[in-house]
């Protein structure tokens, strides 16, 4: 009976979630209806994942997606084009290294940012702070942001909206340290200047 009972409650949330996810993908089809140029500032393992922003522009097909790849530790690539997505590998570097940006990004995207983990993220956030360009970033767990406010050095920033990701990775990892499991991705917020 327990079994049952979990079994039922488990498929409840996952219609629940595909429920929501469905209505936030009709939200943002609503307003989007152009090119929609995107950074991903950090990006790492996300320059292998065509694959998957793919996916996206299938949900939104009235928009093509321009993401521009930028981080020390992205990967070389040549930049890939499809039918409406268009990933390019900006550059190899810090985001607030780069003296050069004559691109106007709609929003920047900071996956798995670890913004209380890297001093370098400081001068970044400054940067971001004066283009006034939306920024959202994405952690793994609530505590992570939660620091956030304690490591920003009274810098005139915060982080809003904090809310369970509905993009989130579906893949639990484990943490052996603390053997607790986590979601990449898991918690999306806004950074307010």
């Amino acid at each position: 009976m327990e079994t049952e009972l979990a079994f039922g409650l488990e498929l409840r949330y996952e219609e629940d979630i595909l429920h929501n996810d469905k209505q936030i993908i009709k939200d943002i089809e609503q307003f989007v209806q152009k090119d929609l140029c995107v950074a991903i500032v950090g990006a790492e393992i996300e320059s292998n994942f065509s694959f998957i922003f793919r996916e996206l522009c299938n949900l939104l097909p009235n928009c093509r997606l321009v993401l521009h790849m930028i981080g020390p530790n992205i990967k070389r690539k040549q930049d890939e084009n499809y039918d409406n997505l268009k990933m390019k590998f900006e550059k190899k570097t810090l985001f607030h290294q780069i003296e050069d940006i004559d691109i106007q990004f709609d929003f920047i995207i900071c996956f798995n940012s670890g913004f209380v983990a890297y001093r370098s993220w400081i001068k970044t956030i400054e940067k971001f702070m004066m283009m006034k360009i939306p920024v959202f970033t994405t952690e793994r767990c609530y505590l992570t942001l939660s620091m956030f406010d304690k490591a920003k050095e009274n810098r005139d920033v915060r982080l809003t909206n904090f809310s369970i990701n509905p993009f989130r990775s579906v893949v639990k990892k484990s943490c052996q340290q603390y053997d607790l499991s986590w979601l990449s991705n898991s918690f999306i917020c806004k950074l307010e200047f």
